[in-house]
Order: structure tokens, then sequence, then C-alpha cells
């Protein structure tokens, strides 16, 4: 398994991870908003294309979604689920979590139970 890439934009990180041969974490912390998101959007434009036959997006550690944020967790959800299995685990910090039941994202992605956090 590779050690994955970290793309940091202003007030949010995001780690994509190789789990497993066949199992890729796309992990998010911080605040996704319209300051963060061109910045992880745009790196992570190419990760997309590499992404194997399961994506795990990770939310548990966003503090923060506005529409940017939003969209671009859709995008990553609609595109997973097009060329491979998704799972949404969603954010802990309740006023990120209100926000995606509210556009009934949670709903429209199988979730799943958190990662386990990587040691390193």
């Amino acid at each position: 398994m590779s050690d994955g890439v970290r793309i940091s934009g202003p007030g949010a990180d995001c780690a994509v991870e190789q789990l497993e041969p066949s199992l890729v974490c796309v992990r998010f912390q911080g605040e996704l908003d319209a300051y963060s998101v061109p910045v992880l959007e745009l790196a992570l434009a190419a990760r997309l294309a590499e992404l194997c036959e399961h994506v795990r997006v990770d939310l548990t550690e966003v503090t923060f979604l506005d529409s940017a944020g939003i969209r671009l967790v859709l995008m990553l959800v609609r595109r997973a689920r097009r060329e491979c299995q998704v799972e949404l685990i969603p954010p802990t910090h309740r006023s990120a979590a209100r926000a995606l039941e509210l556009v009934g994202l949670v709903l429209r992605a199988p979730t799943a139970p958190p990662a386990p956090a990587r040691e390193g």
C-alpha cells in the first residue's frame, strides 16, 4: 500500500490513502468552504482518475461545510459511484453533519464506520 498523498488548502487538508489494493480513502479535515475547496478540488482532479474499485470518503474531521464543500463531496460521491463502490463517513462535528443532512447527502451514499487512523 502507498503512503498516500496529502493536499493542503486554506483551512483544510485532504489525504488520499490506498488502504487496501482495491480500497482508497479520501480523508478530509478542517473547513470545506469557498476558500479551501478550489485548491483541494484542483489537486484531487488528477487523483480521481486513479481511484480504484472502492472509495471511502471520510468526513469525520470536517468542522464546517458550506455550499462549495457540499458540492465537492457530492462530486466525489457521484464520480466514485459511476466508476466504483463508494462509502461516506459523515462528519462528527454537529454543524457539518447537519449541513449534509439538510441536503440529503447522507441518504444518497452508503455510510461506513470511521476508517482507523493511520500511525506515522
